[in-house]
């Protein structure tokens, strides 16, 4: 990385950690992701699944006023209207040309054979006529004489020939059915003829249409005369019928069915649209019944408006509600958060884990209510269990909990509690059995430092309390199926359905955490359990090169612990941060007074160059923590344990030497002033503990005055600003060091004042005993005015 770059990293970084954009882009992310879950299809149903001649486990009720379409009654009344309906028929434009080019060509034939006689020559067909032509030829070969004349006298007549082909015509315009379609109808089987121009007749009986053998019959009649019938009309019947083949009517089904429904529409809606009306609280299915055709029919339209009543579709007008409880229940969480807990909502990478939190908790939910949706029926399709009993509700506080404390953790289990409520319908049920399992399981694993305690912990915790709330919620009538009608199986389910959430819900956190813990800026109590580890090579390392920082840093974190323990601030981690808060002092330990047995380090130095070194010590920590791969938060409470304080001892020695004031950026650290309570207490306890030494008789008062001092300088010097700590927790801390103290018996050797002291100097400044911390009356010294400078 280049210069320029690694000097705009940090301050990326920076902008990044406090960007108020960013933050809102990821609030606003949280309710986008909400919505997206809300929209989807059905979450749940709480209603179990049926299907015909199964066994009915449980009475259903409806549980509000609905008609169901009849469908089996409609399915009755169509099928009676369509057996009543006429058959369709429609003209074959295709056949009837085809008879029409057969009457042509018999005559054309007749004409040809009548001019081979004439001419003397035998007549014979084409050897190229196709099947129909040639039984054409035949059949004018077979014609006998008389009838031969007859019609030859038709084809050379042109008036008669023309209304020969007109008959044909007319014939086909009342339509020709075939034999076997006219047979096969029922005897007084109505029908419609269609035309190519799509339209209809009027509804006539299939037995009044012709067939081929009527149709000649008709020609017969068009073309010959009576006298002429009697003779020919058996011979011209079988040589008509065989023109007219099958008819030009063909039976549609398709259009048969395109009439039917158009007919269908216009008829009452009792008939098409039958529907049964069913009253609230009116029983839908009964216990012990066996499901037929009909409860089927009115249970599954109830299951259907059931969902649509909880989710809906996804239109605007259904996720406006969504869209306002979710925005509304947003924003109150935000604001609960920044007036409670405002240290992490103000830094990014906190809300980022927040937000991830939220996220994975959300899609936990879903997941595990399409697996039980799946999974249930399997075993038994007459399980019913209320869904909110299914759902990971835990998940989001017992991980916050472990990494942020109870107060963020009940933040994110009231809103994930919350959109669950809302995807379920608005069910109060819901939101209450969310925050009581949220409430009772931050609380539970807040101040649990291992694995093994946590997981035991979270899963009794998530398990009794879903539990508790799945038997609270239970109205009489259940109760009553339990014992009456000793429905144990169904009771035993209202168990081992919570019990097996709490279950998944505590491994799933527990396996978050260990996830999270990989990433150096993310901690959990668990980290800080490890990183209180004396085996930690690093400590052995601060052991081995610098042991009086070492005893220095296992008394601050007792000291530390105690404090935290009292205020209700978490003692793990501020005894970790003490620990490697002074990890700097190992790159040059006998600069500092309790590595250096002949106080000689600091001879030859001028006051500027020693509060260099002594300053020094806390980037070479920030750097040393980065070296070893310490998690972020241990680094930030090494940056910030001197917050932006003075080295008072070489700024007095300054002043003293020159009479005039020294510049301030000499002699203060570079900060920034601790942001949490935790680096807070490790500031004044390692400054009150490196004050002992000062001491020569270390009883109570003096103890008391020296703690005082500490406590009142640091809050001259606006050090604890930002921290957060109130004067009551201030005065617990003070009372805490006092009463460490006096049980520690402190012994440590009284060093004379002189250049060599430690780090922090300003307690090597004598003041004042006081009697409180808000009414302090500070010492007169140069160091009054470092703030105006």
């Amino acid at each position: 990385m280049s210069a320029k770059n690694s000097a705009e990293h940090p301050a990326f970084l920076e902008s990044f950690s406090n960007s108020r954009i960013f933050s809102f882009c990821l609030v606003l992310f949280i309710f986008l992701f909400s919505l997206l879950l809300l929209s989807l299809p059905r979450l749940n149903l709480d209603l179990p699944e049926i299907s015909k001649e199964m066994e009915i486990q449980h009475d259903v009720f409806a549980s509000f006023s609905f008609d169901v379409p009849d469908l089996i009654l409609g399915r009755k009344n169509y099928e009676e209207y369509k057996a009543a309906f006429p058959d369709v028929y429609c003209f074959d434009d295709v056949a009837a040309n085809t008879i029409r080019r057969n009457f042509h060509f018999f005559i054309d034939e007749v004409k040809r054979r009548s001019e081979c006689e004439l001419a003397g020559l035998l007549y014979v067909g084409n050897p190229d006529l196709s099947r129909e032509d040639a039984k054409i030829v035949d059949g004018v070969k077979s014609l006998s004489t008389g009838l031969f004349n007859l019609l030859t006298s038709i084809a050379d007549d042109e008036t008669r020939c023309g209304e020969f082909y007109n008959a044909v015509n007319r014939i086909l315009l009342d339509g020709i059915i075939s034999d076997y379609e006219r047979s096969n109808s029922g005897e007084n089987q109505k029908c419609i003829i269609v035309d190519s121009q799509n339209r209809r007749s009027f509804p006539k009986n299939v037995r009044d249409l012709f067939t081929p053998e009527d149709a000649s019959d008709r020609m017969i009649d068009y073309t010959v005369s009576i006298s002429d019938t009697r003779i020919y009309g058996k011979e011209l019947d079988l040589v008509f019928t065989s023109m007219f083949g099958l008819g030009n009517l063909s039976f549609s089904s398709e259009k048969k069915d395109e009439l039917l429904d158009v007919s269908w529409k216009k008829e009452p809606l009792s008939l098409t649209n039958p529907v049964i009306h069913i009253r609230e609280n009116e029983q839908i299915l009964q216990r012990g019944s066996t499901v037929n055709d009909y409860s089927l029919m009115i249970y599954t339209e109830y299951a259907k408006l059931y969902r649509e009543s909880v989710v809906g579709v996804f239109t605007f007008s259904n996720l406006f509600p969504k869209i306002s409880l979710s925005l509304i229940l947003l924003i109150f969480s935000c604001i609960y958060v920044e007036n409670v807990h405002p240290e992490v909502i103000r830094n990014n990478h906190s809300v980022m884990l927040i937000t991830f939190i939220i996220v994975l908790s959300l899609v936990c939910n879903r997941v595990f209510v399409e697996v039980y949706q799946k999974v249930i029926p399997v075993f038994d399709r007459s399980v019913s269990v209320k869904l909110c009993y299914v759902l990971p509700l835990a998940i989001p506080s017992l991980i916050i909990s472990a990494i942020y404390g109870g107060r963020t953790a009940l933040f994110a289990g009231l809103y994930v509690s919350g959109v669950s409520a809302i995807a379920l319908g608005n069910s109060f049920e819901t939101v209450l059995t969310g925050l009581f399992v949220s409430g009772v399981c931050a609380i539970s694993v807040r101040r649990v430092y291992d694995y093994s305690h946590f997981l035991w912990k979270a899963i009794l915790a998530s398990s009794i309390t879903t539990i508790i709330c799945s038997l609270f919620f239970k109205n009489a009538a259940e109760y009553g199926n339990y014992f009456k009608n000793e429905d144990w199986n169904q009771l035993g389910i209202d168990i081992a359905v919570p019990f097996a959430t709490g279950i998944a819900s505590a491994v799933v956190a527990a396996f978050s955490i260990m996830l999270l813990d990989w990433f150096r800026s993310i901690a959990s109590n668990m980290s800080f359990l490890t990183m209180t580890s004396r085996d930690h090579a690093l400590l052995k390392r601060l052991q081995m090169e610098a042991p009086g920082t070492y005893h220095h840093s296992e008394r601050v974190a007792l000291l530390a612990e105690k404090a935290a323990v009292d205020i209700g601030a978490k003692a793990m981690k501020v005894q970790a941060y003490a620990l490697f808060h002074d990890i700097g002092k190992i790159n040059n330990p006998t600069m500092f007074t309790e590595n250096d047995p002949g106080k000689k380090a600091h001879k030859n130095l001028s006051p500027q160059e020693s509060a260099a070194i002594i300053r020094k010590h806390v980037e070479d920590g920030v750097r040393t923590a980065k070296h070893w791969g310490l998690k972020v938060h241990i680094q930030r409470a090494i940056q910030q344990h001197h917050g932006d304080d003075l080295i008072l001892y070489f700024y007095d020695k300054e002043y003293k030497r020159t009479g005039t004031v020294p510049d301030r950026n000499d002699f203060a650290y570079k900060g920034p002033l601790p942001e949490e309570k935790e680096i807070a207490i490790l500031m004044l306890a390692d400054c009150c503990e490196a004050a002992m030494a000062s001491i020569r008789e270390p009883d109570e008062n003096a103890i008391r005055e020296c703690v005082q001092d500490i406590i009142v300088g640091k809050i001259r010097r606006h050090q604890l600003d930002n921290s957060r700590l109130t004067m009551r927790e201030l005065a617990m801390i003070r009372d805490s060091f006092i009463k460490s103290f006096v049980s520690m018996g402190h012994t440590r050797i009284v060093y004379q004042i002189d250049p060599e002291v430690s780090g922090d100097t300003s307690t090597r400044i004598a003041l004042p005993p006081v009697s409180d911390i808000s009414g302090a009356k500070l010492p007169e010294s140069p160091v009054k005015s470092e703030k105006t400078e």
